[in-house]
């Protein structure tokens, strides 16, 4: 993870509380938001061996070991309930994300919030925030070395609600942000990806990919009159 995205992934981590990172690697993100006194400690994990070492290593080797709990499992496993009050999970695919926050929902539920940087398929991310109840409290793109991230940040909730299926794959935040020029530009992603899924699908005969290229066509439409500022 580069400095840009480890700035947006901590900017959205509650200041001042004990925080967790699943997945850590190189405890980075760790050591970012001790240097910055963001917060007063924070728990790391890595479910891999050379993962897990590198940030034991990496923690050792700074003047914050005392700060940084370094543990090898599984998820949020490695936590008690309650025992962290941000979560961050990034650098995972969305599916995954998704797995783990679903894996002991009781646990789940017993953080104050989640960041979370999906690498893809961040609709899985969505649709399972939406089947939960969990709000979206603010989506962003970073722009770094030529990709786009999407980064989420969530709290425990107890209303399920709708998402489109344009707001499952883009956000429903990112889509009202529509003006800005990176947000406009993964737009454009999204339409490239629309349009070709379309096109394979042009001699389509069975009525189940006929339905799925309509779906294509009125997320194209819709992304259309967005960019166009309709």
């Amino acid at each position: 993870m580069d400095n840009k995205r480890i700035a947006a992934v901590a900017g959205m981590v509650r200041p001042g509380r004990l925080a967790a990172d699943i997945g850590s690697d190189h405890a980075q993100l760790a050591l970012y938001m001790l240097q910055n006194e963001m917060v007063p400690a924070i728990i790391v994990s890595d479910i891999h061996a050379g993962p897990f070492d590198r940030a034991y290593q990496a923690a050792n080797a700074s003047i914050f070991r005392d700060r940084i709990d370094v543990r090898r499992g599984d998820g949020l496993q490695i936590l008690k309930k309650g025992e962290a009050d941000t979560v961050i999970i990034a650098g995972m695919g969305g599916d995954t994300i998704a797995q783990i926050l679903a894996y002991d929902l009781d646990k789940s539920r017993s953080f104050g919030r989640f960041v979370l940087q999906p690498m893809s398929r961040p609709q899985m991310v969505r649709k399972f925030l939406a089947a939960q109840g969990w709000p979206l409290l603010e989506e962003k793109i970073i722009e770094e070395n030529g990709r786009l991230f999407i980064i989420i940040k969530t709290c425990p909730g107890e209303k399920p609600y709708h998402l489109s299926p344009l707001e499952m794959d883009i956000g429903p935040l990112i889509l009202a942000e529509s003006r800005q020029d990176v947000v406009k530009q993964y737009l454009y992603y999204w339409l490239g990806k629309y349009r070709s899924a379309a096109a394979g699908l042009n001699n389509a005969r069975n009525s189940e990919l006929r339905i799925l290229k309509l779906e294509y066509k009125e997320k194209i439409d819709r992304l259309e009159e967005i960019l166009n500022g309709s």
